[in-house]
């Protein structure tokens, strides 16, 4: 067996690479602020995410200690971390929108969209996300 004596540092530097992919289903309200053909949208709600695949790899492994280093020309085992299968977001937009008909508008909006449960299905881990962009559309309303 290997061991380590107490009073040593080990420095161990582990990269990964993982990647989700969801099915999100949005419940969101939308307000209209003005009557013109350009107006003010506001637009906020829940998106329920279902886990559709979970990507892991491990990717490189650096250590100062010789025991934590893999060997040379043996593949770095990777298992796929503990994600729910089930979270919760929320999704906030206020932004530009411009009628082209009474039933169509194009519009522009700056969205922020953050977790509102924990993805780790390890409960000593907590893990959110948080993202902004810019969405750009068209409405259709009927």
């Amino acid at each position: 067996a290997l061991s380590t004596p107490e009073e040593e540092e080990i420095a161990l530097e582990i990269t990964t690479n993982q990647s989700l992919t969801y099915l999100s289903i949005p419940l969101l309200l939308n307000y209209q602020i003005g009557n013109n053909k350009l107006h003010l949208n506001a637009k906020g709600g829940v998106l329920t995410n279902f886990l559709l695949d979970n990507d892991f790899n491990i990717t490189n492994i650096n250590s100062n200690n010789i025991n934590f280093r893999p060997q040379p020309n043996q593949p770095l085992r990777s298992e796929p971390l503990y994600i729910n299968q089930l979270s919760l977001d929320y999704l906030l937009q206020v932004g530009l929108a411009y009628d082209v008909t009474p039933n169509l508008n194009v519009n522009i909006s700056p969205t922020l969209i953050g977790s509102l449960s924990n993805q780790s299905a390890n409960p000593f881990v907590q893990s959110s996300s948080y993202s902004a962009g810019l969405s750009v559309g068209m409405t259709w309303e009927f």
